[in-house]
């Protein structure tokens, strides 16, 4: 066999190879939504105070990691502050303070073909959404993610926008 046969040979084998190696097992495209995200605007029409009643500047974050962890922290901007320490801080002024932030974390899918992530809840500030699984439909532009809450199947008249943290 000479060596244009042999270069030959080890093709077809290493097509042949790639070709029966399960589709499960070949590399995947990277997941655009892995990274941390600085909340840019809360966008919400329905009446006030039905979804995010955190002002008309909150700031925020989420992060989703390549092992699928997610993590959510949105807050009133400016955050309101205790007259003293936490300890001495009056009911109101911790009702106050908890109104004023939102945040949970879990684990997270993502259908990127039909452009849908679920965040699964394990903890939240919130208790009742422990075990809550959330979808929100998503829209990708260069370092934008917009994430849009689904209610009954269909979006929501809700709308955040997340820059890319760089």
């Amino acid at each position: 066999m000479n060596r244009g046969q042999s270069s030959s040979v080890i093709l077809v084998v290493a097509i042949t190879l790639f070709v029966s190696i399960p589709i499960e097992s070949q590399p995947r495209p990277s997941n655009p939504l892995i990274g941390t995200w600085n909340l840019v605007s809360i966008e919400d029409h329905r009446p006030p105070n039905t979804l995010f009643a955190l002002g008309s500047n909150p700031r925020g974050m989420i992060i989703y990691t390549a092992t699928g962890e997610m993590a959510v922290q949105i807050a009133r901007n400016p955050q309101s502050k205790f007259s003293s320490e936490y300890e001495q801080a009056k009911p109101e002024e911790i009702r106050t303070a908890y109104e004023g932030y939102y945040a949970y974390f879990g684990k997270y899918d993502a259908d990127l073909d039909r452009k849908i992530v679920t965040h699964h809840v394990e903890a939240s500030l919130r208790p009742g959404e422990i075990g809550v699984n959330y979808q929100r439909a998503f829209e990708l532009s260069g370092d934008r993610l917009v994430l849009i809450p689904m209610e009954h199947g269909k979006q929501a008249p809700a709308r955040l926008t997340f820059q890319r943290v760089r």
